[in-house]
């Protein structure tokens, strides 16, 4: 996974989260502009390309 990738989905509004992401979100208080500010500012410290739901990742970054 490239992080150039996923930067130019949220810069195109090409994502989608999940229920439950959505709902951890909503939980934590963290606003969309938070998720993409950090996105624009990470770096992939973990990659799980044979993840069994589809490609993934986890970031590192800071808002």
């Amino acid at each position: 996974m490239d992080i150039r990738d996923i930067r130019e989905k949220f810069d195109c509004s090409k994502y989608e989260a999940s229920f439950h992401a959505e709902k951890e979100r909503y939980a934590e208080d963290i606003k969309i502009s938070d998720i993409e500010n950090v996105i624009s500012n990470c770096e992939i410290i973990e990659d799980y390309p044979d993840d069994p739901r589809c490609p993934s990742c986890l970031i590192l970054g800071y808002s």
